[in-house]
This record gives C-alpha cells, sequence and structure tokens, in this order.
C-alpha cells in the first residue's frame, strides 16, 4: 500500500467515525478532532497527488475571526496589507460584540505588511460563511489562516503571460511564492518574492497613511 492509498485508508476511517457521532443533536470535541484530522489528511493527500494545496506558513501576527478590518495600499507592484492585530478579550463572555471603526482615535496594535516584487494580487471575497465554497478548502485552505499555495495553478498561469515578453527568465518566477490570506470578511491573495512585518500601537488610518507614505516616497 503506497502513502496515497493509506490516507485514503484513514480518511474512510474518519468519515465512518464521523457518521456514527453524527447521529447525536450535539457536537462533541471528538468531532472536532475528527475534523481537523480530516483537513490535515486532505492536505497531506493532495500534496502526495502533486494538486494544488494551501498550507499553513508560520505566521506570528495573527487575527482573529471578528473585525481584523484588511485595508490595502498598492501601486502594483508594492503592496501593502494593514488589519487590526487579534488579541483575546479576557472580559468576554460570549453576550456583546464589539465594534472596530477604523476611524476611531482608539490606539490599538495594528500589522503593517509589505510585499515586494508583487506580480499580481486579488482582495474581495469569498468571506468565511461560504469559505467552504472556495475551490481549496478541500486541498487544506483553512478559515482566520495564512497559506502559502503550493503547485499554484495561479503562479503558472501568470509565469505563462509573461513568458513571451523578451526579457522572459524562469529563474525570476522560481523565488515567487502564491501567499492567500483568510480574514472574517475577505481573502486576500498575491503572487510575491518576499514581505516585511512589522507592528504599530497606534490609529488604524495613521498606519494605513504610514503606508501611502511609502508607497509614494518611492515614486
Amino acid at each position: 500500500m503506497n502513502q496515497i492509498e493509506k490516507i485514503e485508508q484513514q480518511l474512510l476511517e474518519i468519515e465512518k467515525n464521523l457518521e456514527k457521532l453524527s447521529t447525536g443533536r450535539s457536537i462533541t470535541q471528538a468531532c472536532y478532532n475528527l475534523w481537523k484530522e480530516r483537513k490535515i489528511l486532505k492536505r497531506n493527500l493532495s500534496l502526495e497527488k502533486g494538486e494544488e494545496t494551501a498550507v499553513p506558513i508560520n505566521w506570528e501576527y495573527t487575527w482573529d475571526s471578528g473585525a481584523p478590518m484588511p485595508h490595502i495600499v498598492s501601486n502594483g507592484y508594492r503592496v501593502f496589507l494593514v488589519y487590526y492585530l487579534g488579541k483575546p478579550d479576557p472580559n468576554w463572555d460570549g453576550t456583546y460584540v464589539k465594534v472596530v471603526n477604523t476611524s476611531s482615535d482608539i490606539e490599538d496594535l495594528i500589522v503593517l505588511v509589505e510585499f515586494t516584487h508583487v506580480v499580481n494580487y486579488k482582495f474581495g471575497g469569498p468571506n468565511d460563511e461560504v469559505i467552504h465554497g472556495h475551490p481549496l478548502y478541500e486541498h487544506g485552505l483553512e478559515a482566520y489562516t495564512a497559506h502559502e499555495i503550493i503547485n499554484s495553478k495561479w503562479l503558472v498561469e501568470q509565469e505563462q503571460i509573461n513568458s513571451v515578453h523578451s526579457c522572459y527568465s524562469s529563474e525570476r518566477w522560481k523565488n515567487l511564492r502564491h501567499l492567500i490570506f483568510t480574514f472574517h470578511d475577505e481573502v486576500f491573495e498575491c503572487i510575491t518574492q518576499g514581505y516585511k512585518v512589522e507592528m504599530f500601537k497606534g490609529r488604524f488610518r495613521e498606519v494605513v497613511f504610514e503606508a501611502t507614505t511609502r508607497l509614494f516616497a518611492t515614486q
């Protein structure tokens, strides 16, 4: 039995166990554990098959499932991503919702990510309510997570388009990465050579202004 067959067998066992557990009215911790294990196995299966796969990356400056309010400042070649840093509220008891306003004068922890040598980027839907409809959801994509897309079809497509250029070099494309960030209401993805992450304590609009200042300072 090869590795692909082993993973497929494990997935069948998980589905059987989930079917048994689904007879109850409540969702148990065992169900959550099996769903998590199934997600990992499907990701591994996708990688083994050489398919397009979303792999979570070690992202220190995470966001929560609420309203990180991601904003983009870009000239196409350089892209800045700004969002609220996720942090636990020790007083939250589930009975209220924290309203976030980017025009507020309240200082908060803001993350600024600068992506360099960007080939292309997308910003918009789907939101977390329909993330399971994303074509990469069954291939490792998770909500509220930073990913790198392995065997990216979008990256291949962009390279094919640019291959007609007289100065095309395949070496340049070997250093590019396809990244996806899944927020509460938006998904941001880009093809980039690299990025730098900074954290600020201040007003949201001030960090957006900082990104804009940096962008025009290089024109």
